[in-house]
């Protein structure tokens, strides 16, 4: 019973179970002592801290940019948002939509607008590079080019198709 709920507890949590918490689950004689005590583990915090690290991993949350400079970002309210949504048992399509088009839902709430915080979690390159001005090497000036066709920006027909989502539940 011991070995069960060490592995219980860290397939939840993370986290191997206190010697208070064995005693407490091996003390208890009475049945449904492993629901008891994965119900505790379930209204843990750290519940939502061990679930969240997998979607974290997938939408490649880091604390700093990547590529060269590395530089740092402050991108820890959506973090936390991640962790909070998995302790409260957000439903996916919440979960998703709000991630997705948070900050473009009417009166979208202060948690709405930092689960959108997804969308800054691209890597990017601030390093600038060399940008060609100027006259082409051979002289010339630079044909213009027409101006491109108007199209509406992906965010914004995902934003729109988002808060119809969320509006018709």
């Amino acid at each position: 019973m011991r070995t069960l709920a060490r592995r219980v507890s860290i397939d939840l949590v993370g986290l191997p179970p206190t010697p208070e918490e064995i005693h407490a689950f091996l003390d208890d004689a009475a049945p449904g002592a492993y629901e008891r005590h994965v119900d505790r583990l379930l209204a843990s915090p750290r519940f939502g801290e061990r679930m969240a690290v997998y979607w974290l991993d997938l939408v490649r949350y880091a604390d700093s940019v990547g590529y060269h400079s590395d530089n740092s970002r402050t991108v820890w309210r959506y973090r936390d948002y991640v962790v909070s949504a998995f302790n409260r048992n957000l439903p996916f399509d919440q979960f998703t939509a709000v991630q997705l088009a948070g900050d473009l839902l009417p009166d979208a709430s202060t948690e709405q607008k930092i689960a959108s915080g997804y969308n800054r979690l691209l890597q990017t390159t601030e390093e600038g590079g060399a940008q060609p001005k100027g006259r082409p090497a051979q002289g010339r000036p630079r044909p213009r080019q027409p101006a491109p066709e108007r199209r509406p920006e992906a965010h914004q027909i995902l934003g729109a198709t988002s808060a119809r989502a969320v509006a018709s539940r």
